[in-house]
Protein backbone atom coordinates (compact mmCIF):
# COMPACT_ATOMS: atom_id res chain seq x y z
CA UNK A 1 0.00 0.00 0.00
CA UNK A 2 1.39 3.80 -0.68
CA UNK A 3 -0.03 6.18 1.21
CA UNK A 4 0.59 9.65 -0.82
CA UNK A 5 0.71 12.41 1.66
CA UNK A 6 1.01 16.34 0.41
CA UNK A 7 4.17 17.66 1.49
CA UNK A 8 1.91 20.35 3.70
CA UNK A 9 0.32 17.98 5.37
CA UNK A 10 3.45 16.33 6.29
CA UNK A 11 4.62 19.40 7.75
CA UNK A 12 1.69 20.04 9.76
CA UNK A 13 2.09 16.19 11.12
CA UNK A 14 5.93 16.99 12.24
CA UNK A 15 8.76 18.38 11.17
CA UNK A 16 11.66 16.05 10.83
CA UNK A 17 10.00 12.74 9.13
CA UNK A 18 10.43 13.19 5.24
CA UNK A 19 8.84 9.69 3.86
CA UNK A 20 4.86 8.79 4.67
CA UNK A 21 6.42 5.79 6.75
CA UNK A 22 8.43 7.73 9.09
CA UNK A 23 5.31 10.13 9.20
CA UNK A 24 2.78 7.44 9.97
CA UNK A 25 5.96 5.81 12.43
CA UNK A 26 5.85 8.99 14.37
CA UNK A 27 2.25 9.52 14.24
CA UNK A 28 2.07 5.94 15.77
CA UNK A 29 4.84 6.94 18.41
CA UNK A 30 2.53 10.36 19.21
CA UNK A 31 -0.41 8.22 19.16
CA UNK A 32 1.03 5.32 21.76
CA UNK A 33 2.19 7.68 24.18
CA UNK A 34 -1.01 9.75 24.50
CA UNK A 35 -3.12 6.89 24.94
CA UNK A 36 -4.92 7.78 21.42
CA UNK A 37 -3.32 3.99 20.25
CA UNK A 38 -3.38 1.07 22.69
CA UNK A 39 -0.25 -0.49 23.73
CA UNK A 40 -2.26 -3.97 24.52
CA UNK A 41 -2.92 -6.51 22.36
CA UNK A 42 -6.64 -6.51 21.57
CA UNK A 43 -8.77 -9.31 22.43
CA UNK A 44 -9.61 -10.25 18.61
CA UNK A 45 -8.37 -9.16 15.33
CA UNK A 46 -9.59 -9.87 11.94
CA UNK A 47 -8.54 -9.49 8.46
CA UNK A 48 -10.73 -9.34 5.35
CA UNK A 49 -11.56 -6.27 2.68
CA UNK A 50 -11.74 -2.69 3.89
CA UNK A 51 -14.98 -1.11 4.83
CA UNK A 52 -14.51 1.99 4.14
CA UNK A 53 -13.92 3.00 7.84
CA UNK A 54 -11.24 5.71 8.56
CA UNK A 55 -8.16 4.35 9.72
CA UNK A 56 -6.72 4.58 13.22
CA UNK A 57 -3.43 5.26 12.49
CA UNK A 58 -3.25 7.40 9.02
CA UNK A 59 -7.05 8.62 9.64
CA UNK A 60 -7.79 7.54 5.58
CA UNK A 61 -10.78 5.28 4.47
CA UNK A 62 -9.85 1.95 4.15
CA UNK A 63 -10.81 1.22 0.28
CA UNK A 64 -12.96 -1.85 -0.72
CA UNK A 65 -9.97 -3.53 -2.38
CA UNK A 66 -7.22 -2.57 0.33
CA UNK A 67 -6.85 -5.41 3.09
CA UNK A 68 -8.35 -4.33 6.39
CA UNK A 69 -7.74 -5.06 10.15
CA UNK A 70 -10.38 -5.12 12.78
CA UNK A 71 -8.81 -4.65 16.13
CA UNK A 72 -11.30 -5.29 19.12
CA UNK A 73 -10.05 -4.27 22.69
CA UNK A 74 -11.39 -5.00 25.69
CA UNK A 75 -11.77 -1.76 27.76
CA UNK A 76 -12.87 -1.36 31.92
CA UNK A 77 -15.52 0.76 30.74
CA UNK A 78 -15.82 0.17 26.96
CA UNK A 79 -15.11 -1.84 24.31
CA UNK A 80 -12.57 -0.23 21.73
CA UNK A 81 -12.76 -1.28 17.84
CA UNK A 82 -10.22 0.03 15.52
CA UNK A 83 -9.77 -0.34 12.15
CA UNK A 84 -6.38 -0.44 9.92
CA UNK A 85 -4.63 -0.90 6.76
CA UNK A 86 -2.65 -3.89 6.52
CA UNK A 87 0.70 -1.17 6.23
CA UNK A 88 -0.82 0.88 9.14
CA UNK A 89 -1.37 -2.39 11.63
CA UNK A 90 2.49 -2.76 10.55
CA UNK A 91 3.65 0.03 11.62
CA UNK A 92 1.68 0.18 14.88
CA UNK A 93 2.58 -3.34 15.79
CA UNK A 94 6.38 -2.23 15.53
CA UNK A 95 6.12 1.13 17.24
CA UNK A 96 4.40 -0.57 19.69
CA UNK A 97 6.30 -3.44 20.54
CA UNK A 98 8.97 -0.20 20.75
CA UNK A 99 6.96 1.44 23.40
CA UNK A 100 6.21 -1.78 25.59
CA UNK A 101 10.13 -2.72 25.40
CA UNK A 102 11.12 0.40 26.84
CA UNK A 103 8.56 0.15 29.60
CA UNK A 104 9.57 -3.12 30.91
CA UNK A 105 13.58 -1.30 30.92
CA UNK A 106 12.47 1.60 32.67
Amino acid sequence: MYIELEQSHLGRIMSGPTSPEEVLRARARVRLQSGALPTRDPVVSYAGSGSGAACALCDEPVAQGEWEFELDFAAPTRATTLHMHFQCQKIWYAERAAVRSAERSA
